[in-house]
C-alpha cells in the first residue's frame, strides 16, 4: 500500500508532496485575515495542495470551504482540488469505493475540458484505487485508457506516460504475468533515464529486481538493486539505500553468502535509524540477526532480534513479536542458556497461540454465519423458483379458460412470462451457488491455516522435548525424549502433506512415507547412508484418522531398524516399506534384511519395547490383524479396512 501510495502523489502532479509547515501557517494566517472570497478560493487551494502526502485528515475541512466558497466558480481548477481532497482523504482510510467516485468526477470534468493531461493522470489515479481493491482486470482498463490518451501526445509530460507505464507494471506483476510486468518496466525506466528523473528511477530499477525475485532469477534481481544502491549512493538518498541494502541482503542471505549479506544489513539498519524510521528498521534487524547467527556471533544476533522484538511490541505486531522471541530462543540455546531459551520458546508459543486463536476462532465464526446464511439463501431462492414456477402454471391454466379465443397470441404471451421468470429464477439460483462457492472456497483456505498452524505447533513441541534432551545427562531419559521428537515430526509431516494437497482430506500415503522413511534416515547419519529404501503405496491415500496411526507405526519400526538391524551387516542393506489393497482391505508389510528382532522381545507378554507395545496398540486402534516374524530378517505384516 505505501508504494501506491507514493505513486498516486507523483500522478497527481502537485506542487508538493511534503507540506511544509512555516508555509501552512503562512496559508492559515492568510486565510484568517482575508476578506476576499477569491483570495481564499486561491489560499484553499494552495492549502489542499501543501496537506496532500502529509495530512489527509485535514483535506475534507479545507475542501468542504472551498466547495462553499460563492467565488469557486471562477477559478477552473477549485472544483478539482475539491474531488482530489476527497479522493485522498478516503484512499487513506482505505474506502476505495468512496475515493474512486471522486476521481471519476474528476475524469468527466477533465473530458468536457479537453484536458488530456488531466484525463490521463486521473484515469491513472482510478487503476491506482482498484489495485487497492484488487480489482486488476479493471485497472488494466482504465490504464489502457490512459495510455491512448498519453502515448504520441505532445501535451503529455514524459514522466506522465513513464508513471502510467510503471503502475501498469505493477498490475501485471500481481497477476503474476512477470514478462509483461518486466516490458512495461522497461519502458518507464527508459523514459526515466531521458528525463533525469532519479527517484522514479531508483524505483524502477527496486521494481525490476523484485520481478527477478519472482522468475527466480537472483544473479539478476542483484544487479538491478546493484545499479539501484549505486544510484541512490550519488543521490545521497537514503531512504531508498536502506530498502535496497534489505532486499540484496535477503538475497544474500537464501544463496547462503552471509558475509554479503551482513554487510547490507548493517547498511540497511544505520540508513534506517539515522532517519529515525522505527517502521522499517525492525525488519532490518531481523535480518541482521539471522546473519549474525549464521557466522556464529550468537550474542550479537541475539542482542539484534531482542532490539527488533521491542519494536515490534511497541507497534503492537504480535506475530513479528512471536517471530522475534522464538529467534532470540534459538540464539540463547547456541549461547548454552537452555533455561533462558526455554523460557523465551513457551513466550514465543503463547504469544502464537492466543494471536492464532483470537484470529481462528473470528474467522471460524464469521465463515459459518456465512456458510449458514448462504445456504438458507439458497434453499429460500429454489422453494421461490418452485413457487413461481407453480405460480405460472396457474396464470397459463386460466389464461387459457379465459382467452381460448385469443388463440396463437395469448399462448405467445404466457410462454413469454413463462421464460421470463424462470431466466431470472435460475439467473437468482446460479448468484446464490456462486456465492456459496466462494464461501467453500474460503472455508478450505481456513482449513488449509489450521492444518498450517498444527503442523507449526506440533515443530514447536519437537523444539521443546529438543531443548529439553539438552538440559538432562541422563541417557535413557534424553533417548525417550529423542523418540518423543520423532513421534511428534511424523505426526507433523500428515498436517503438513494436507496443508500442501489440493485435497484437504487425504493425505498421498507414498509421498509421506518416503519423506518420513527419508528423513528417520537421515537423523542416523553415516550408519545409515548403506541402507537402500523400497517404498510402495501406489494411489493409496488416507484421511488423517487412519494417516496417523499408520505413521506412528512406521516411524517406530524403521526407528527400530535403523538402530538394531543393521549393526552386523557389512552392505546390502534393505528397509522396505510395501502398503496395498486387496479384496477391499488393506494389507501394509515393513521389513528388513537385518539381524531379525530377539524372540523374547516379539513375546507381546515378556516384551519390555515401548516401540514394539506401541506398534501393537496402534494395530489394535485400526482394528487390524498383525504378525511379527523373523523370515530373512524383521517382518511386520498388518491387515486393515477402512
Amino acid at each position: 500500500m505505501r508504494y501506491l501510495t507514493i505513486v498516486f502523489l507523483i500522478i497527481f502532479g502537485f506542487s508538493s508532496l511534503q507540506a511544509q509547515t512555516p508555509r501552512i501557517n503562512q496559508l492559515k494566517k492568510e486565510l484568517a485575515t482575508s476578506s476576499s472570497d477569491s483570495i481564499k478560493v486561491r489560499v484553499l487551494i494552495d492549502l489542499i495542495n501543501q496537506y496532500i502526502g502529509h495530512n489527509p485528515d485535514s483535506l475534507p475541512h479545507f475542501a468542504k470551504q472551498l466547495d462553499e466558497n460563492p467565488k469557486k466558480g471562477e477559478n477552473s481548477v477549485a472544483q478539482e482540488n475539491v474531488n482530489v481532497a476527497y479522493a485522498m482523504y478516503y484512499y487513506d482510510k482505505a474506502d476505495f469505493d468512496s475515493s474512486l467516485i471522486f476521481i471519476n468526477q474528476n475524469i468527466a470534468l477533465a473530458r468536457e475540458k479537453g484536458n488530456d493531461a488531466a484525463i490521463s493522470s486521473n484515469l491513472t489515479n482510478a487503476s491506482i484505487i482498484l489495485l487497492g481493491q484488487s480489482k486488476y482486470e479493471e485497472a488494466i482498463g482504465y490504464l489502457l485508457q490512459a495510455l491512448e490518451v498519453q502515448e504520441g501526445n505532445e501535451n503529455i509530460q514524459p514522466h506522465i506516460l513513464a508513471n502510467t507505464y510503471s503502475v501498469l507494471s505493477n498490475v501485471y506483476h500481481n497477476l503474476k504475468n512477470y514478462e509483461q510486468a518486466q516490458d512495461y518496466q522497461f519502458k518507464a525506466l527508459n523514459i526515466y533515464k531521458a528525463d533525469n528523473r532519479t527517484i522514479e528511477l531508483i524505483r524502477a530499477y527496486t521494481n525490476l529486481g523484485s520481478n527477478y525475485i519472482e522468475r527466480n532469477k537472483v544473479d539478476s534481481a542483484i544487479y538491478y538493486f546493484d545499479v539501484g544502491l549505486k544510484l541512490s549512493r550519488q543521490n545521497n538518498e537514503e531512504r531508498s539505500l536502506a530498502q535496497l541494502s534489505r532486499m540484496i541482503g535477503d538475497l544474500y542471505i537464501k544463496q547462503e553468502n552471509y558475509d554479503s549479506a551482513l554487510f547490507h544489513y548493517e547498511n540497511s539498519v544505520e540508513y534506517f535509524s539515522r532517519n529515525r524510521s522505527n517502521n522499517e528498521v525492525s525488519g532490518s534487524m531481523v535480518g541482521l540477526g539471522t546473519a549474525y547467527y549464521e557466522k556464529g556471533r550468537y550474542q550479537d544476533a541475539y542482542n539484534m532480534h531482542k532490539q527488533a522484538k521491542d519494536l515490534f511490541a511497541e507497534k503492537g505486531d504480535e506475530m513479528e513479536t512471536s517471530r522475534c522471541l522464538w529467534l532470540m530462543s534459538r540464539d540463547l540455546n547456541k549461547l548454552g542458556r537452555h533455561a533462558d531459551a526455554y523460557e523465551l520458546l513457551v513466550e514465543s508459543k503463547s504469544l502464537g497461540d492466543s494471536l492464532y486463536v483470537k484470529n481462528g476462532v473470528e474467522a471460524i465464526a464469521e465463515m459459518q454465519t456465512k456458510y449458514e446464511t448462504e445456504k438458507k439463501d439458497k434453499e429460500l431462492a429454489i422453494q421461490t423458483a418452485e413457487l413461481t414456477e407453480k405460480e405460472s402454471e396457474l396464470q397459463q391454466q386460466q389464461t387459457l379458460r379465459n382467452f381460448a379465443a385469443i388463440g396463437a397470441l395469448s399462448l405467445g404471451i404466457v410462454a413469454f412470462l413463462i421464460y421470463r421468470i424462470k431466466t431470472k429464477s435460475n439467473k437468482a439460483i446460479s448468484a446464490k451457488n456462486d456465492q456459496l462457492g466462494k464461501s467453500l472456497s474460503e472455508r478450505e483456505a481456513l482449513l488449509k491455516e489450521i492444518h498450517h498452524r498444527v503442523k507449526n505447533n506440533l515443530q514447536v513441541i519437537a523444539g521443546l522435548l529438543y531443548l529439553q534432551s539438552d538440559k538432562t545427562d541422563d541417557v535413557s531419559v534424553k533417548k525417550l525424549l529423542e523418540e518423543g521428537q520423532g513421534r511428534v515430526r511424523s505426526m507433523a509431516l500428515i498436517h503438513q502433506k494436507l496443508y500442501e494437497n489440493e485435497d484437504l482430506k487425504h493425505i498421498p500415503f507414498e509421498e509421506y512415507l518416503s519423506e518420513l522413511v527419508g528423513e528417520i534416515k537421515k537423523t542416523f547419519g553415516a550408519s545409515a547412508e548403506r541402507v537402500d529404501l523400497h517404498i510402495e503405496a501406489k494411489d493409496i491415500q488416507f484421511d488423517v484418522d487412519t494417516a496417523v496411526p499408520l505413521g506412528l507405526i512406521i516411524n517406530e519400526l524403521s526407528t527400530n531398524a535403523f538402530k538394531y538391524a543393521y549393526t552386523d551387516k557389512m552392505g546390502g542393506s534393505l528397509f522396505s516399506v510395501k502398503l496395498e489393497k486387496k479384496e477391499g482391505q488393506y494389507e501394509m508389510t515393513v521389513s528388513d534384511n537385518g539381524s531379525g528382532i530377539p524372540e523374547d522381545v516379539l513375546s507381546a507378554t515378556k516384551s519390555s519395547s515401548l516401540g514394539l507395545r506401541l506398534t501393537r496398540m496402534l494395530s489394535d486402534q485400526l482394528e487390524g490383524e498383525y504378525q511379527f516374524d523373523n523370515a530373512e530378517g524383521a517382518r511386520f505384516k498388518l491387515k486393515f479396512a477402512v
